[in-house]
């Protein structure tokens, strides 16, 4: 029938799509998927077996959604982060905080504070500067999972506004208010934090 071969023509469209933008961004996903996971969690994630699960998972999401998102790379990026908050939870347990585990890993937030840490280097500065990231880290890890998301996301991963929106579901003003929040929420821990600086 005419309509089933619409049907078929467009199912194998949306996975072309899709398969594109995961291998695209496939480089970029394993590095991600690396900062994240801590040293203690590295043997038990495979990243590129954590990139093939999102992928097979995403099919039938993805051609189940309408309208499908106007960015599939920001849609395939939260499908990843989401499959890794489940392979970590499965093999920690439920006793323990994912969002913490995802987004307080080594990696990522020693990354995360050098980004909202000055990076001028020198032989006068390498010690306070080695401070001052201990204390941005320190900040971190005291805001709400999405807030420190919202912050590694935009700082750290580089993704837009609108791309962060995606990722984590929620419309882009809420995104953005969140966002300006997070901020303003860091600089008052940090402020608050003995050794704390005056600006993130």
């Amino acid at each position: 029938m005419p309509g089933d071969s619409k049907t078929t023509l467009s199912t194998f469209t949306g996975d072309a799509i899709l398969a594109a933008a995961v291998d695209r961004l496939r480089p970029r996903l394993v590095a991600m998927i690396l900062r994240r996971v801590s040293s203690k969690m590295a043997a038990r994630i495979d990243p590129e077996g954590v990139v093939h699960d999102a992928f097979v998972r995403a099919r039938p999401r993805w051609q189940s959604l309408s309208p499908q998102p106007k960015d599939v790379d920001a849609w395939v990026y939260g499908q990843v982060l989401d499959r890794l908050r489940e392979l970590i939870r499965g093999a920690m347990g439920p006793e323990h905080d994912v969002d913490r585990e995802v987004g307080g890993a080594e990696g990522s937030a020693a990354c995360l504070a050098e980004q909202l840490v000055d990076s001028h280097t020198g032989s006068n500065t390498a010690v306070s500067r080695a401070e001052r990231r201990e204390v941005v880290r320190a900040a971190l890890d005291k805001l709400d999972p999405v807030d420190r998301e919202i912050l590694a996301l935009r700082h750290y991963e580089q993704l837009s506004n609108g791309e962060t929106a995606i990722v984590l579901g929620l419309d882009k003003s809420a995104a953005s208010k969140r966002y300006a929040r997070a901020l303003v929420r860091l600089k008052e821990i940090l402020a608050a934090l003995p050794g704390g600086l005056e600006e993130a």
